[in-house]
């Protein structure tokens, strides 16, 4: 199996939807770090929190930024 940068399996990354390693690797560190948490260590009340917390994020700044076009 192929690694890459931070420790995260490149055939797992591929496996989860994502496009391809080069949009990983250009992820900031901290991106990777919790990709990697979610991956391997989160339980299901975890990710539940996280999830909610990120979509909430997600969706506020989305709406600033199509405010400022």
């Amino acid at each position: 199996m192929v690694g890459c940068e931070g420790g995260l399996n490149a055939q797992i990354f591929l496996q989860k939807g994502c496009q391809n390693m080069n949009d990983f690797k250009e992820l900031p560190k901290s991106v990777k770090k919790t990709i990697r948490y979610l991956q391997q260590d989160a339980d299901l009340e975890q990710l539940m929190k996280i999830e909610k917390m990120l979509v909430k994020t997600i969706k506020m700044q989305k709406d600033k930024l199509s405010k400022t076009l």
